[in-house]
């Protein structure tokens, strides 16, 4: 026994190189989904072995995708042959064979032949199957070392999430094959689509792939996922991770359009980092220089710090996002950008300074840093000294839309303003418990409240004012329940309450002959118009229009239209719940807007009669809208001055407009 303890020693120490004998695996073993949880043999051969007195093997294999069950089809040496095969699995996923007399090193002739076939159950996916060694010692005890060829094993389906959601681990929640297996296994690659939500709720769930697709939602309530190659969540997809992720690699795309670059109000987003790394340069800032702008918001200097200046690295403190800080940027070409890296999946703090005195003062862009969106200012939230109102950058609308409600949801990767209400520097908190599933929507409050928005048809932005009500409420600043204006490039539309503006205005209650007055401040454009998008039950709604002396009544839907000259009040117009006085009450019309050489009718939702007449008095358009509200109609005219006459049967305008 101790001679052969030593000839093993030795054969893996010292060796000769082989003389045409070898050892194989076979390559590229491919197998399919249906051989999934079955037991595979795979072989091992060899070649021109001489006689020998021993041989030693080791191999190594991926024990993810295959899971060793032992061995079968042994060399047959005879019946009186006190030579054997020994095998083990000497640690997971290495496996040693060793061939002797185990008394007397009687020696042997394997030849070319089938040494053995290698039992595993097939998880699924590709493993590698390669000797670390392979020697053996001849009748004169020289050690040689054989000619090794390695193998592999593969196999991959695809597995795509049922609408309906449901559990990791229930094949209900799949749609495709899983062969024997009762759940995803390493050979699948997998597609989480839009619809309802997977859960992980497993010890260890495996992959070889997950890509969560737009609308896709994966939540990983606890344990390890393990992916051979890699998870992606898409532009619109969201995933939740509550455990720890083994990965070749993670990565998250933001789809991001692109802005009209001739025109400085178009294609601003606010955008935030899921990843507790990830470097700005790169797709990020991309060539030329001038195609791209990416600013952070210093709050103590009250500036943007531009990127390509000297003072952002400075003041952001590196080149690298800050998990937790919000950026505004903009692209002239429309593309997806890729974060790569580890994930942020715990609470992420970020500090918020107020220092400043201009318009902006107190507030701070910060981020939503998870690859999922987040409700605003829930249980889970300690704000302190932060206002209750936090606001987020419409792109559309081209201005700042308020989340005022408890559960209001900031998307993934979405950079929000938050008020700091005194001097001394903090720290926000995001908290990981505030993640959740949703859509796009910035805002989805229940509570009833008045909403209005001003509308520049010109360029299509769009100012909006809420009014609320709250037994604990001033008609001071409250922090918890107010949020004051933030200009964006819309016109100016806000609510007034002791000579501040308010994007958030809440009021203690309603009482007789209130009055609410709203402000107005023009763009370069002349013609807008107020549109109520919610309003309170039971309450009839009245704007009154100081400049014209005008009042009407508000309905869901309806809209005020009007002109605005340089050097208008802005003190405009008055919101109140009783008739003013014994002013007229006038009902809203139909109205339309040139829009290039198109035009723009909203119609009341009635189908409404649309005539164009040139400066001869010559029609030269007739036609009917559809009822839906508002209708664009292109044309082919020639640029000039048109009358537009509208009747609904119940009422009738005309109205100048000019078509380029």
């Amino acid at each position: 026994m101790k001679k052969l303890i030593f000839l093993f020693a030795a054969l893996i120490q010292l060796s000769i190189s082989s003389n045409g004998q070898g050892v194989s695996l076979p390559a590229n073993m491919s197998l399919n989904s249906s051989d999934f949880g079955t037991i595979v043999n795979i072989p091992i051969h060899v070649t021109s072995f001489p006689e020998s007195i021993a041989v030693v093997i080791q191999l190594t294999y991926d024990d993810c995708a295959l899971t060793f069950e032992g061995v079968t089809n042994l060399f047959d040496f005879g019946s009186s042959s006190p030579v054997a095969i020994y095998v083990n699995e000497y640690n997971s996923g290495i496996i040693n064979i060793d061939i002797y007399d185990v008394v007397n090193a009687t020696a042997f002739t394997l030849g070319t032949s089938k040494l053995l076939d290698l039992r595993f159950t097939f998880n699924g996916g590709l493993s590698d199957l390669s000797f670390v060694y392979a020697k053996y010692m001849d009748v004169s005890s020289v050690e040689h070392d054989a000619t090794m060829t390695n193998g592999s094993v593969s196999g991959f389906a695809t597995l795509t999430s049922n609408p309906a959601g449901g559990d990791w681990s229930s094949t209900s929640a799949w749609i495709g094959n899983f062969g024997a297996l009762t759940e995803p296994g390493p050979g699948h690659n997998i597609t989480i689509q839009s619809g309802g939500t997977i859960t992980i709720n497993t010890a260890e769930a495996k992959a070889n792939s997950i890509t969560v697709a737009s609308g896709g939602q994966l939540t990983q309530q606890s344990g390890n996922l393990n992916l051979v190659d890699f998870l992606k969540i898409s532009s619109g997809g969201s995933f939740i991770q509550n455990g720890t992720i083994t990965c070749g690699d993670v990565s998250v795309d933001r789809y991001i359009a692109g802005g009209t670059w001739t025109t400085s109000n178009d294609g601003w987003h606010m955008l935030s980092s899921p990843m507790t790394t990830q470097a700005i340069n790169g797709s990020f800032t991309p060539d030329p220089s001038t195609s791209y702008d990416f600013y952070g918001w210093d709050e103590a200097a009250q500036t943007w710090r531009n990127f390509k200046g000297p003072n952002f690295a400075g003041w952001n403190g590196g080149t690298n996002f800050i998990p937790g800080r919000g950026y505004l940027v903009a692209y002239q070409n429309t593309d997806t950008k890729t974060f790569a890296g580890t994930l942020n999946s715990n609470n992420v703090s970020i500090p918020v300074v107020r220092g400043g005195s201009d318009v902006y003062v107190g507030y701070n862009l910060v981020g939503n840093p998870y690859p999922s969106a987040i409700s605003w200012n829930t249980g889970d939230w300690s704000l302190g000294n932060i206002g209750g109102v936090a606001h987020v950058w419409d792109r559309t609308a081209k201005a700042y839309v308020e989340l005022d409600s408890p559960g209001d949801l900031i998307p993934a990767m979405n950079g929000f303003m938050v008020y700091l209400s005194n001097s001394a520097t903090t720290s926000l908190t995001i908290p990981k418990a505030a993640r959740t599933h949703g859509g796009t929507n910035w805002y989805k409050s229940t509570d009833e409240r008045i909403v209005l928005l001003a509308h520049s048809p010109s360029d299509g932005s769009a100012q909006r004012t809420v009014i609320r009500f709250n037994a604990d409420a001033t008609e001071d600043f409250d922090l918890a329940h107010d949020g004051y204006f933030l200009q964006g490039y819309a016109p100016k539309f806000y609510s007034k309450s002791n000579n501040l503006m308010f994007s958030v205005n809440t009021l203690p209650g309603i009482i007789p002959d209130m009055e609410i007055p709203l402000g107005f401040e023009k763009t370069t454009a002349n013609e807008f118009y107020i549109e109520l998008a919610e309003t309170l039950s039971n309450e009839v709604l009245y704007l009154t229009d100081n400049k014209t002396n005008t009042t009407v009544i508000l309905s869901p839907g309806a809209h005020y239209q009007f002109t605005a000259e340089e050097g208008d009040s802005p003190d405009r117009f008055l919101i109140h719940f009783n008739p003013v006085g014994n002013t007229e009450i006038t009902q809203p019309k139909p109205m339309v807007f040139a829009k290039g050489e198109n035009l723009v009718v909203r119609d009341l939702k009635t189908k409404t009669l649309v005539e164009l007449y040139n400066q001869l008095g010559q029609r030269v358009y007739n036609g009917k809208t559809d009822g839906i509200g508002m209708q664009e109609i292109g044309l082919s005219l020639p640029e000039g001055v048109y009358i537009v006459r509208l009747s609904n049967g119940i009422q009738t305008t005309s109205t100048k407009v000019f078509l380029q």
